[in-house]
């Protein structure tokens, strides 16, 4: 059976980490090796669930993209929105995955500005709530464990 790399990289981080540094007596050594560690839990993290979190940011975002397009009233706003939402991307790669988001969260940021001016609440709820789980999709709190002794 073939090791995962995930997997593979997870152990060495823990083992640079519990048992190589506590061997190094200088302080700025030990701390070095420990961010180098850091850097190879973070290059670790499962790119399957990534690319899942990337495409289901990307259909929360679009769906109320689509669902804001009744309540504004700026044409060209609209126009934009209009054109972003037909081009939808086809492929699963990361790199198209990613591209969209962006694409997507800059659309997001202008139509949340258009809804402060306009003062429409309830929409602008809704975009906190998209923007909160997008946030907490990203957080590695679950591996910080790994990094204690």
């Amino acid at each position: 059976m073939k090791p995962d790399i995930n997997q593979s990289l997870m152990i060495l981080a823990q083992e640079l980490i519990q048992r190589f540094s506590p061997l190094l007596h200088e302080e700025y050594e030990q701390s070095r090796l420990n961010s180098l560690a850091a850097l190879i839990i973070l290059g670790s993290i499962n790119l399957d669930k990534e690319i899942a979190n990337l495409s289901d940011h990307n259909k929360l975002i679009e769906k109320w993209l689509s669902k804001s397009l009744v309540q504004i009233h700026d044409s060209e706003l609209k126009e934009e929105l209009v054109k972003v939402l037909s081009s939808a991307e086809d492929s699963i790669a990361h790199s198209a995955l990613d591209s969209r988001n962006q694409i997507l969260k800059k659309s997001l940021v202008r139509v949340q500005a258009y809804f402060e001016d306009i003062k429409i609440e309830d929409a602008l709820i809704e975009s906190w709530e998209i923007l909160r789980k997008i946030h907490n999709d990203s957080k590695i709190n679950h591996l910080l464990p790994m990094m204690k002794e």
